[in-house]
């Protein structure tokens, strides 16, 4: 978990207890988001790019649960893209990966 913002080292600290040291980034309230939408960047592209490959040796349950989970997900996803589309762009970045995953 990403914790940032007032309060974000006691709130860590309360979560993870004393054998596991949380972690606060130190910086802008938006880190933890933007690490979050960054992560679902490199993901989503990670995946859109391994999946021809992946297909080559799909079998009849994998094509049902890509079709399930993509059905089941696609707003959530969609949201998650363009909100990152948008924040990698503020950051001067092209969005080919964000736009590809979104579209």
């Amino acid at each position: 978990m990403l914790v940032t913002g007032e309060g974000a080292a006691r709130y860590a600290e309360i979560l993870a207890g004393p054998r596991h040291p949380g972690h606060d980034p130190a910086g802008q309230r938006r880190d933890a988001s933007s690490r979050k939408l960054l992560r679902s960047v490199f993901y989503r592209g990670l995946a859109a790019a391994v999946v021809v490959e992946a297909l080559a040796d799909a079998d009849e349950q994998t094509i049902d649960r890509l079709v399930d989970g993509t059905h089941r997900h696609a707003r959530r996803r969609v949201d998650e893209m363009t909100a990152a589309a948008e924040q990698v762009t503020e950051l001067g970045v092209r969005t080919r990966i964000a736009a590809t995953a979104h579209d």
